[in-house]
This record gives C-alpha cells, structure tokens and sequence, in this order.
C-alpha cells in the first residue's frame, strides 16, 4: 500500500515539475520581458536536472556519496530561495505576463518546502541535543552503577 502511495505522489510531483517548467519556458515563448533574469534560467535547469536525476534513480537504484549528497541539498537550498525571490520579484513587479495559476503553485511549493526544511533543521538540532543529553546521562549511570556492583559468582556443586 505504501508502495503505491509513494508511487502516486512521486508521479503527481514529476507531472507538476513539468508543467512548472514548461511554464517558465512559455514565458520565454511569448516574451515576457519581466520574468526573464538569470533565476528563471536557474530554476528550469534546476528542474530539468531533477528530473533527469528522478528518471535515472528510478531506473537505477543506488546509494551516492555524501559528497554528492550534500551538493544536491546545497544545489535544492538554492533553489527554494531562488524560486522564493523569483516570484516575489514577478509580484512586486505586476508582471502581468506571469499571471497564471502555476506562479502561484510554483510560489507554494517554494514555500512549503523552505518551511519543511527549516523544520528538518530544527528538529535534527533537537535530536543533536537529546543524544547529547542521554549520552551524558547514561555516562553517569554508568559510573554510579559501576561503583554499586556486587560480584554474584556461581554456586559451586
């Protein structure tokens, strides 16, 4: 069951991918000078390198080096704040030509995902802090317990 869920969300998430850049492209098409800057570029490359990766991962299962790993978190950070000031930018502009349902999704998603992620931060600082705190705890415990310890031998026959 939670194999299909999974499935489903992933592809409702690669559908809206494609539309958000086929959205950014049009707006290219039919020459909206205003939304055109080096965000937009960024933004559908950033798409389009995602879902490439989505595809391949999907066809070819594996685990990265951490290394890559932390690119592509720093590279999805970027992103999200980008895509934040982008839209806002088109807003504060009133660019008309950008007025379309999918700005509006496109600045959602923005959003959702910088509070999902400040909340993964926070939440894995807590973490931090409660292994630490237990680690300490358990430290001492051991110690008092160590002092306390009586030696029961077997009983011999």
């Amino acid at each position: 069951m939670f194999e299909i869920v999974n499935a489903i969300l992933g592809l409702v998430i690669f559908v809206i991918q494609v539309l958000i850049v086929k959205y950014l492209i049009n707006l290219e098409k039919i020459g909206c000078e205003c939304a055109e800057n080096w965000r937009r570029k960024f933004i559908i490359f950033y798409l389009i390198f995602v879902l490439a990766y989505s595809v391949v991962i999907i066809l070819v299962p594996q685990t990265l080096p951490p290394i890559i790993q932390f690119v592509l978190l720093s590279l999805g950070v970027a992103n999200i704040i980008i895509t934040i000031q982008y839209v806002y930018k088109l807003k504060k502009d009133k660019c008309e030509c950008s007025e379309s349902i999918m700005r509006e999704i496109l600045y959602f998603i923005a959003i959702f995902n910088a509070l999902l992620f400040i909340l993964l931060v926070v939440l894995s600082i807590l973490l931090i802090f409660n292994l630490v705190s237990y680690a300490k705890y358990s430290k001492n415990n051991l110690i008092k317990n160590k002092m306390n310890v009586r030696v029961i031998e077997p009983k011999k026959k």
